[in-house]
């Protein structure tokens, strides 16, 4: 078990980076935890199954949140990282944090003494490497008709869109902060 962490959870991962303001933080009192010896990238598992007679009922909060969201809760981490889940009944993760990095560096300390679990994991690689923030800006550019993305794609890069300048625009991480500034200042004026 592994007691007093604050955890901040998602339907997809989310470095601690990333959380904000308007995020939901659990005081966790305790939590089961378990190791994994083959280095697998916490953040792509999907499924931990055989394990929920371990951690049924096991995680406490410090919170009058409805207790049921936390009956299938646990920590995994590797000798490099540590990630908390919920799954369902079946094992199905459903939703996951990361850890701030002082708690995660006391877990990792003291990893040789988690019990070692190894069959019971199932992972996935549809990963998406962008950010909470990129996420929001590709969502917003999905929404836009195609003369203001052209309009959009000339202001940011001062030439006139090819073929491909969507995929230019949604892929673009260096031009992040600019697309935002010009899609708050367009809907502002709404």
């Amino acid at each position: 078990m592994i007691y007093d962490i604050v955890l901040n959870f998602n339907k997809e991962f989310l470095d601690f980076f990333e959380w904000d303001k308007h995020d939901i933080l659990i005081h966790v009192r305790k939590i089961p935890i378990f190791k994994i010896k083959n280095n697998i990238n916490l953040k792509n598992v999907k499924k931990i199954v055989n394990i929920n007679n371990k951690i049924i009922n096991k995680t406490e909060i410090y919170s009058k949140i409805k207790k049921d969201n936390f009956t299938y809760s646990l920590l995994l981490c590797t000798e490099e990282k540590v990630v908390a889940y919920i799954l369902d009944i079946k094992g199905n993760v459903i939703k996951y944090s990361d850890l701030i990095i002082p708690e995660e560096d006391e877990i990792l300390e003291n990893y040789n003494n988690y019990e070692l679990i190894n069959n019971e994991i199932i992972t996935f690689n549809n990963i998406s490497f962008l950010t909470r923030k990129q996420k929001n800006i590709k969502t917003r550019l999905l929404k836009c008709n195609d003369n203001f993305l052209k309009y959009l794609y000339m202001e940011l890069y001062d030439e006139i869109p090819d073929n491909d300048y969507k995929k230019r625009l949604y892929l673009d991480k260096n031009n992040i902060e600019k697309m935002n500034n010009f899609l708050s200042l367009i809907q502002n004026k709404k």
